[in-house]
């Protein structure tokens, strides 16, 4: 048993806060949160504005570029804050992607830039768009999204390779696929 007299000190160290900024065009945040202490996890969803995408985003914490370990898919997520963060984020409409069925709706397309880039859908009735494959990794094709008519993809740094791009209807079931080469 413990003495009656006995006292235990309790030492609480100070926990370094820091801010969060955000510098957003086009974009919302849906964590405005202004400063976290340090170690605590951070994460917010970066939301374009209609018929736009995230057409460039950077993630800095204590002056350092994160944007590639801590940005995926319109979620930035930190697990462990150890500095000031800033968050940049701005939007393009969908309506400025390289419409590659201009020629003529196809099953397949030839992609040999990086860049924004559409596709006539309208043979084909569907409710989500999404990239079902991809030989360079999760990074090569991204923000694929059903908007109107339209599929749009962002194809980042080029690199040679094959793509399958799927439209599903509200059950989950592919409709159609396209091949992008």
């Amino acid at each position: 048993s413990v003495p009656a007299d006995y006292v235990k000190q309790v030492t609480f160290l100070p926990v370094e806060t820091y801010t969060v900024s955000y510098t957003l065009n086009g974009v919302t945040s849906s964590n405005t949160i202004s400063s976290l202490a340090e170690g605590m996890p951070y994460t917010t969803n970066l939301i374009p504005d209609d018929n736009c995408y995230i057409s460039s985003i950077s993630v800095t914490m204590r002056g350092y570029d994160i944007t590639s370990t801590a940005y995926s898919n319109g979620e930035v997520k930190i697990n462990e804050v150890t500095g000031n963060i800033q968050i940049s984020a701005s939007s393009t409409p969908y309506s400025e992607g390289i419409d590659l069925s201009a020629q003529g709706i196809a099953n397949c397309y030839v992609v040999s830039e990086s860049g924004k880039f559409k596709f006539n859908i309208s043979k084909y009735n569907g409710t989500k768009a999404f990239l079902l494959w991809n030989e360079n990794g999760a990074t090569d094709i991204s923000d694929v999204e059903l908007s109107g008519n339209f599929i749009y993809f962002q194809k980042n740094e080029f690199q040679k390779g094959n793509a399958v791009i799927s439209l599903a209807d509200a059950d989950g079931t592919i409709v159609w696929s396209w091949h992008i080469w």
